[in-house]
């Protein structure tokens, strides 16, 4: 029997737009400078990659998938100034076995890009909630 396992990322990672007027266009315009700053660490390639690594990486018995409807992980996450994951723990978990088995999966994870601040990598920590979908169709 195949188990399909469909896992959804959700970012919630609020972005910040600070915006400069340039003291000496105040004369002459309204010239505005946006930036989006900071930038938020990353797994490379996105969401859609980061689901194809779990996805591909991920082993389960069927009888721990079998016993898990669609539900939530939150993890907690440290992402250093190299992209490192120094830290992966479970805020709010499945069960013990999925818990384990994800932990697992991220710690095998290829470094993410790290955050960004004014210009400089910096070490940051977040909530990563992720939805599992198990298909339990042949």
């Amino acid at each position: 029997m195949r188990t399909l396992v469909t896992i959804i990322v959700f970012l919630c990672l609020a972005k910040t737009c600070y915006c400069q007027i340039k003291i000496d266009s105040i004369k002459n315009s309204s010239s505005v400078v946006c930036s989006v700053d900071p930038k938020y660490p990353h797994f490379p390639g996105g969401g859609g990659e980061m689901i194809k690594f779990i996805t591909q990486n991920m082993s389960l018995p069927d009888s721990v998938s079998k016993s898990i409807n669609d539900s939530r992980i939150v993890l907690k996450i440290t992402i250093d100034t190299t992209g490192k994951l120094i830290q992966t723990s479970v805020l709010k978990g499945i069960n013990k076995t999925f818990d384990k088995e994800i932990l697992r999966v991220f710690s095998i994870m290829p470094n993410w890009v790290p955050g960004v601040r004014e210009g400089m990598k910096v070490q940051e920590t977040f909530a990563l909630p992720i939805k599992i979908d198990f298909d339990h169709r042949n």
